[in-house]
């Protein structure tokens, strides 16, 4: 039990050597222990939020405006997500960056690509090039281009290339002659054979086989049989 002169601990100060008088101010929160604390806190709040960085008008791409489509409706929604929120040019380069890096990162090393299909490597991609422009339409010539930037997609182009060039176009209904008209040309035969011709030197059938497609075309007289025989 308290003495009647005993008086209670002050709820609240107006600074350290200055108690409150009467019931703590519902405007001050429990912790702050005076209102000169409180004033303090948030004076230092207002210097933090005023030292942040502000967002710029425009963010500028720099080095990087090639690599991204800065007008895509999605490049734009992401550029005003960081203006509301204030983020600086640097903290956006630094993003941008990041995303460049990542995606250059799924890049095809095409030396490397070359290097696997060996030394004839620019004499093979010649040669399905030639091909391809002589064989399909501009647009799915560039659809196929496009997408040979491994020595996998190359050596499976070369296949459907060897196959075509082994084809036959049937006759049009109600045509009785057995006649077919083989879809390819005495260059991409001379090509065939100047690419095997190790196995045309040693393969007496294969040799039977170009020598016949080059007879069944117009102009194979021109052919000139450097093998003989």
């Amino acid at each position: 039990m308290e003495d009647a002169g005993t008086e209670s601990e002050p709820t609240w100060h107006i600074d350290e050597n200055t108690p409150g008088v009467g019931d703590r101010p519902e405007w001050l929160p429990e912790k702050f222990k005076s209102t000169q604390a409180m004033a303090k806190s948030y004076g230092e709040l207002e210097k933090k939020i005023g030292s942040s960085p502000s967002a710029p008008d425009a963010y500028d791409f720099g080095e990087l405006k090639d690599k991204f489509d800065v007008d895509n409706e999605h490049m734009v929604e992401l550029q005003d997500f960081y203006k509301e929120n204030k983020i600086s040019q640097e903290v956006f380069e630094k993003t941008m960056s990041s995303i460049a890096g990542y995606s250059n990162s799924f890049d095809v090393d095409i030396a490397a690509e070359k290097a696997k299909l060996g030394e004839g490597a620019d004499k093979r991609l010649e040669t399905l090039d030639n091909w391809a422009k002589a064989n399909f339409t501009e647009s799915s010539f560039k659809a196929l281009t496009a997408n040979l930037g491994t020595a996998a997609a190359v050596i499976a182009m070369e296949e459907v290339r060897t196959k075509m060039l082994g084809s036959t176009q049937t006759p049009p209904s109600g045509d009785d002659s057995t006649t077919t008209t083989p879809e390819y040309t005495r260059e991409e035969i001379e090509q065939e054979i100047y690419d095997n011709r190790e196995k045309y030197k040693t393969d007496a059938k294969y040799r039977a086989e170009m020598r016949g497609k080059m007879g069944s075309i117009a102009g194979g007289a021109g052919f000139v049989d450097k093998k003989g025989g």
